[in-house]
């Protein structure tokens, strides 16, 4: 490889760096900007300048010193207009596809009003179709659309960018999802499943920030594990989490761990085995969701909560323990319960011993759709490969 290539890919890694820290932290000064990537100010103001003159970032307002010596410094923000991303969240309570710009306001959305029959290919087009025509309606410049971002609850190959197979909803078949993005949106994507998607945006954005050891549970029907582990979200610690949950529990009922600790064993008490059989996972979660809400005036639900709460805790407690996460996210129906989350924080005291080995736990409100408009951010915009030159044109224009 030649020197000048080298240095282009050094600059485009630098340039992706300093994007992804506008971002991450709206409001930056380029000196604490240059701090947080190990550029130097010069580097980074050069940097910044193309994003600038691209439309893609602002300067916000001087702050610093007022009315005393010292010299004010100008913060960087994203320019909302500068670009827009579609998220794409699929779960069994929720479908959803959402417009943000980059700023991560949300522009446009439309929820899935019917269950997703077992034609996944189909509902997924009719998911990019929805997304299409928010671009249509406002998105003048296409060549400001950058990408699009989906967190499914799937089996999924990321590697070949394609949906496996999604039991939730009945999906079995293969759903190149990748070329049908390009086909549809003409669009670059970036997949993962939601427990994962929340994980790095609350790593890199939220409750996470600041913790190299991070690990979600995403508490509904059943359960799924997002890690991070030394600042990494690699395949294989989201690989281990699917093979984790789909271990058998150890109280001999021959159910796998998601199916022991989640809402769907509780749901089996209160409502009992007949009107659960044959119902979707998206009646089953709207019927979680209830029961968490009558708890509070039920306290037979709430011991039931504390237990799951509890059970969660000792079934998780060794790969917390050989883990050693920082700080565990309890996402999801059962995380809105204050006893299933109290039953979780409790058994962790008895399971862990000593307070320097227990993580700290904190519930996060990330939506999944929420979670694949970050992804989006992320990966098609800071992380991606944007032609700035083309972008400076059009501006200038």
């Amino acid at each position: 490889m030649s020197a000048h290539r080298l240095e282009q890919d050094q600059g485009t890694r630098n340039r992706n760096r300093v994007i992804a820290e506008i971002l991450r932290r709206p409001g930056l000064s380029r000196t604490d900007i240059g701090n947080a990537v190990g550029l130097n100010v010069a580097s980074v103001s050069r940097i910044t300048r193309d994003l600038i003159d691209a439309n893609l970032i602002r300067e916000s307002d001087a702050f610093g010193p007022k009315g005393r010596p010292g010299r004010r410094f100008v913060g960087l923000k994203p320019n909302g207009d500068g670009g827009y991303i579609i998220g794409i969240g699929l779960n069994a309570f929720r479908q959803s596809v959402t417009l943000a710009d980059l700023e991560n306001r949300k522009i446009a959305e439309w929820v899935s009003s019917d269950t997703p029959d077992k034609d996944g290919e189909a509902f997924m087009r009719l998911c990019l179709a929805q997304a299409a025509e928010m671009l249509g309606d406002h998105v003048t410049d296409r060549s400001r659309f950058f990408g699009v971002g989906i967190a499914v609850a799937a089996e999924l190959s990321r590697d070949r960018s394609q949906i496996l197979r999604a039991p939730v909803f009945g999906w079995d078949k293969p759903i190149a999802i990748a070329e049908i993005v390009r086909e549809v949106l003409e669009a670059p994507l970036v997949l993962d499943t939601p427990t994962s998607a929340i994980n790095k945006a609350e790593a890199e954005q939220g409750l996470g920030i600041g913790f190299a050891n991070l690990t979600t549970l995403y508490c509904s029907l059943g359960f799924g594990i997002g890690i991070r582990q030394q600042g990494d979200d690699n395949g294989a610690g989201q690989e281990f989490g699917r093979v984790l949950t789909e271990s058998k529990a150890p109280d001999g009922s021959g159910r796998t761990l998601s199916q022991a600790c989640g809402g769907l064993s509780l749901l089996e008490v209160t409502r009992g085995s007949v009107a659960l059989s044959g119902q979707p996972d998206a009646t089953l979660s709207a019927m979680l969701v209830e029961d968490v809400v009558r708890a509070v005036n039920d306290a037979q639900i709430q011991a039931l909560l504390r237990e799951r709460g509890k059970r969660t805790a000792e079934y998780f407690a060794l790969v917390l323990e050989v883990g050693q996460p920082e700080r565990v996210l309890l996402a999801g129906a059962l995380a809105k319960s204050p006893d299933f989350v109290s039953g979780f924080q409790q058994a962790l005291k008895t399971c862990l011993g000593h307070p320097d080995r227990r993580p700290d736990v904190r519930c996060s409100d990330m939506t999944p759709t929420g979670a694949s408009r970050w992804l989006s951010l992320r990966d098609n915009v800071a992380m991606g490969n944007l032609d700035l030159a083309s972008l400076k044109q059009e501006t200038t224009a």
